[in-house]
């Protein structure tokens, strides 16, 4: 088992098999585990949400996707790019899109109406 730094747990956190109760394991600022709720661990810091929800590597960077003059599809590319070299797995878009867009699909049809709104003006 590698080291820990930190463990958080959460009642409510999202896994591959869904939102499940789990613990996830922090090394050196990555993600090193994801296991069960109460397995024990020895860690500098065991941090218990309860209830609040927990998505793994999943970062609301809150920032814009689109510098002024880039096309939205560059700045998506450039967003996407730069948040996996730092080990993000997960987006969320946020701000004129309601709700924000977590997945392929949503991010895809915002695309679209993008480049279709575009090319009405």
């Amino acid at each position: 088992m590698p080291q820990i730094d930190t463990v958080v747990r959460s009642r409510q956190v999202a896994t591959p098999d869904g939102v499940e109760p789990a613990s996830v394991g922090v090394s050196a600022g990555s993600i090193v585990s994801v296991g069960d709720y109460r397995a024990p661990c020895t860690a500098q810091q065991d941090l218990d949400l309860g209830d609040t929800a927990l998505l793994p590597g999943g970062v609301d960077v809150d920032a814009a996707v689109q510098a002024p003059g880039q096309e939205l599809l560059e700045g998506y590319a450039a967003t996407a790019a730069t948040a996996v070299r730092a080990g993000v797995t997960t987006l969320v878009v946020s701000g004129p899109a309601l709700p924000a867009l977590t997945g392929e699909a949503g991010l895809r049809a915002h695309s679209t109406a993008a480049v279709e709104t575009r090319a009405r003006v």
